[in-house]
C-alpha cells in the first residue's frame, strides 16, 4: 500500500466519522451528532470544544521541524474558524491552501474537497485564520497537491514523544492537548514538510512516551 493511499484510508475514517456525527443528529435529536463520532481508529487524538472539534491530531517530523495533521469539524449551525496553532509554545505557520479548503462533513466519504466562496486564500503566517463554516470539515496536512491547509512548525520535535499543543478557534474555547510526534514514515511519508521544516531552531518542550 502506497503512503498516500494510507493517508487517505486514515483520513477517510476521520471524515467517515464526521459524517455519521452529523447524520446522526438528525436521526436523533436527543444525541449529540459529536457522540456519533467519538472513536476514530488512529494514531492522534481527538477533542471537542462545544459543537467543534479535532480527530485525529499528531505532529509529523524527522525531528527538526513539523507538520500538525488532523480533522477540524464544525458541527454547529454558525461559523467559527481555526485562529491558531502552536505546539511547544511555538506558534505554526498556517498555509491556507486553496481559498480556505473545506469538506462537507455529511458526504465527505469518497467527496472531493471544494473551496468554499466565503473563504479567500490568505498569506501564510502565524495566526492566520482557518474557516470552519457550519456543518464542514477541515483536514490539515494532505498529501496530494496540498491543496488543503497546512501547519508548519519549527523547533525540535523527536518522534516517540508528546508535545503540548494549544488549538485557538474564533468562537468555541481553546483546546490545550498531549499531542503524540510521529516520524515521517510509513502512511505518514507523504505528509508535506514546509519551508520552515529543518531550520535551526531552540528546543521544544516534548517529553518522551514510557512503556507502562
Amino acid at each position: 500500500m502506497s503512503g498516500v493511499a494510507g493517508v487517505r484510508r486514515t483520513l477517510a475514517a476521520v471524515a467517515a466519522g464526521l459524517a455519521l456525527g452529523v447524520v446522526g443528529a438528525g436521526c436523533a435529536t436527543s444525541n449529540s451528532a459529536l457522540s456519533q463520532a467519538n472513536y476514530v481508529p488512529s494514531d492522534g487524538v481527538q477533542a471537542d470544544s462545544g459543537l467543534v472539534g479535532v480527530r485525529n491530531l499528531l505532529i509529523v517530523s524527522d525531528g527538526s521541524g513539523g507538520t500538525v495533521t488532523g480533522a477540524f469539524y464544525n458541527n454547529g449551525t454558525a461559523a467559527d474558524s481555526v485562529v491558531s496553532i502552536s505546539a511547544g509554545g511555538r506558534d505554526a505557520t498556517i498555509a491556507p491552501g486553496s481559498a480556505g479548503t473545506v469538506t462537507s462533513a455529511p458526504a465527505a466519504v469518497g467527496a472531493t474537497a471544494a473551496p468554499a466562496s466565503a473563504a479567500p486564500a490568505a498569506a501564510a503566517g502565524p495566526g492566520t485564520p482557518t474557516p470552519l463554516l457550519a456543518s464542514t470539515s477541515v483536514i490539515f496536512g494532505l498529501p496530494a497537491d496540498r491543496s488543503g491547509p497546512q501547519a508548519y512548525l519549527t523547533g525540535q520535535f523527536p518522534p516517540g514523544g508528546l508535545v503540548a499543543v494549544r488549538v485557538v478557534f474564533a468562537t468555541a474555547r481553546e483546546l490545550d492537548l498531549q499531542v503524540p510526534v510521529l516520524p515521517r514514515a510509513g502512511y505518514l511519508a507523504t505528509v508535506p514538510t514546509g519551508p520552515a521544516n529543518g531550520a535551526p531552531a531552540a528546543a521544544a518542550t516534548a517529553s518522551p512516551t514510557h512503556a507502562a
